[in-house]
């Protein structure tokens, strides 16, 4: 009986420390890519004061750095595989508050999930997900430059 309690009390902290190494690799990964972000920002960009960093997983991925310039004008940088690819002055785009009263006019949102920059096809765009009534994933993009709709689709969200 003895031998088995230090069986089930080795293998309680074998499972303690593979999850603590899980969890620190990922929470390590995501500040890695968003350090990599302010440097590629301010190396390649007029950006000084960073804002956000994001992940965006389209067709290719890109990291997207909002942030503003010395004038304190809001800025948008997208990176590709370190490599600079464009910036925007958010001016020049359609605001975020103004796809997210699109959004809202189209589904019954129960669960404002995310709105951020990502691009395709070398044209930025919004990504929009929200979870509806339903409990269903809803994704929607739109064009920055315009606010016109682009595509959506939707996926069943799982029990648990």
């Amino acid at each position: 009986m003895r031998n088995w309690l230090i069986g089930l009390a080795v293998l309680l902290i074998l499972f303690c420390w593979q999850a603590g190494h899980i969890l620190y690799s990922v929470l390590g990964e995501k500040q890695q890519w968003k350090a990599e972000g302010i440097s590629l920002a301010k190396e390649h960009t007029a950006i000084e004061n960073v804002q956000k960093v994001s992940l965006y997983h389209g067709k290719e991925s890109y990291l997207v750095v909002q942030g503003s310039n010395a004038a304190q004008i809001p800025m948008i940088a997208w990176f590709r595989e370190g490599q600079f690819e464009r910036f925007e002055y958010e001016k020049d785009l359609a605001s975020a508050e103004q796809i997210e009263k699109l959004v809202r006019a189209q589904v019954k949102v129960k669960e404002w999930v995310r709105i951020q920059p990502g691009m395709e096809n070398q044209e930025p765009l919004w990504e929009v997900l929200v979870i509806d009534e339903e409990n269903k994933f809803n994704y929607y993009y739109y064009n920055m430059r315009n606010a016109q709709f682009i595509r959506s689709y939707k996926l069943q969200k799982t029990a648990g």
